[in-house]
This record gives structure tokens, sequence and C-alpha cells, in this order.
């Protein structure tokens, strides 16, 4: 007797939540199809994929030693020092993927933000003297420090990375 009372719910709750993931899989045909490259540019960076940069227009990636290197002394790019406990991380980090989303971001084409880990990257800390999370690093095609900011505003940083081109 106790089997059926225990048997009945369960198989009610199986149903309920096939037939609802139905629904939500047809309500989500429309959002996947309209994915734009931005938001796929977000989840790269989410998931520090390493896929190939497109060069026109400005990029936010995951901070990788390979990638580093590849730029160092051949392109200029910037470097976000970030860390996921900081507000202030968290809200410039939401402002550039925004601008970046906007059809006319206010960061230049050519633009790379590397996303580095703040409490990770200790190496990299030392080589430019990063003392504060929030730090901003903005580095000419030579490999020369341009700008070192604290907490920008998305118009300075922009400002900033444009006279380093």
């Amino acid at each position: 007797m106790l089997k059926k009372f225990l048997i009945l719910p369960v198989l009610a709750l199986t149903l309920a939540g096939c037939s609802n993931s139905l629904v939500n899989n047809s309500d989500q045909k429309a959002p996947v199809a309209t994915t734009n490259k931005i938001e796929e540019k977000t989840v790269a960076v989410e998931n520090n994929s390493t896929a190939e940069i497109n060069e026109e227009k400005p990029q936010y990636i995951s901070f990788t030693q390979e990638k580093y290197q590849e730029l160092l002394g051949e392109k200029p790019f910037a470097i976000f020092f970030h860390a996921g406990w900081c507000p202030s991380c968290v809200d410039a980090d939401k402002k550039i993927k925004q601008d970046l989303a906007n059809s006319t971001p206010r960061f230049p084409k050519g633009t790379i933000i590397l996303k580095a880990d703040y409490d990770t990257e200790t190496e990299l800390k030392k080589t430019y003297g990063i003392v504060m999370q929030s730090t901003h690093v903005i580095i000419d095609k030579e490999g020369n420090v341009t700008a070192k900011l604290a907490e920008p505003s998305i118009d300075e940083y922009a400002q900033k990375i444009t006279a380093s081109l």
C-alpha cells in the first residue's frame, strides 16, 4: 500500500517534468536562433575558451599565457585584473560586455582586453606592479605600458586604448 503512494507522486512528477521540458524547449528555439556574436564571445570569456579572435571587432577574452605571449610586443592590448569577489570588478566586467554588445561600441576596432584573475595571476601582477584588483593596464604594440587605470569609466578606458593603437 505504501509503495502505491510513493510510486504515484514520483510518476506524476516525472511526467510533469518531461512535459514541462518539452514546452521550454519550444520556447527556447527563438532565442537560440537569434544569438548574436557578442553573446557567444561572452560565453567564451566565461568558459575560458581559446576561440580564434576576430581582429576587427573589439575583443574581451580570458587571459592565458599563450595569448599574452602572442600579443606582447606585436599588438596593443589591455589587461583587466578582475576578482569575482570585487563589486567594482563585477560592475566593470558587466559594463565592458554591455559596451561590446552595443552596435557601436566605444572601444575601437582592434581592441583586445584580456581578463586576468587577480587572485591567481601573481607573477603577472608583479610584472606590472599591480597592488589592487580592478586595475586595467594598457600595453602598446612595442610591449610598453601606456596607462595603468584603477576603476576607469568605460569612456576613459576606451580613450586610453584608442591612444595606444
